[in-house]
C-alpha cells in the first residue's frame, strides 16, 4: 500500500513538474522524506498525505482510487460495505483503519511470498 502511494504521489510531484525539494518546502518537510515515500519506504499520515494533495493541487480520492477500475468496486458489494463504514469516522480512525489494513496486507505478501 505504502508503495502504491508512493507511486501516485511521484506521479502527481512530476506533473505538477516539482522537484522532491521544492514539494519539501512547500510543506515543511525534508526531502529525504519525500524519496522514502515515493519508493514505499515511509509511512505517511493522512495529516501529511492531505498536505502533498493540497500541494500538489490534487484531491486525496486521486491518491489512493484507482480510477481505472472504479467500476470493479461499484460492483463489489464487500468494497461498497466497507467504504459505507468508513464514510462518517473521524480521520484519526481512518489512519488507524488504514495501518491496521496496511500491515494485514503486507503480511499476507510477506505470507504468500514464501511459497
Amino acid at each position: 500500500m505504502f508503495k502504491l502511494i508512493g507511486q501516485r504521489v511521484r506521479k502527481y510531484r512530476l506533473l505538477k513538474n516539482y522537484t522532491q525539494q521544492e514539494l519539501a518546502k512547500e510543506i515543511d518537510l525534508s526531502s529525504q522524506y519525500i524519496s522514502q515515500v515515493e519508493r514505499g519506504m515511509a509511512a505517511v499520515t493522512l495529516e501529511t498525505l492531505e498536505k502533498i494533495c493540497l500541494a500538489l493541487d490534487i484531491s486525496i480520492e486521486k491518491i489512493f482510487v484507482n480510477f481505472e477500475n472504479i467500476e470493479r468496486v461499484k460492483n463489489n458489494a464487500a468494497l461498497l460495505s466497507i467504504i459505507e463504514l468508513m464514510e462518517d469516522q473521524p480521520t484519526e480512525v481512518l489512519e488507524e483503519l488504514l495501518n491496521i489494513n496496511i500491515a494485514i496486507i503486507d503480511s499476507i505478501h510477506h505470507l504468500r511470498s514464501k511459497k
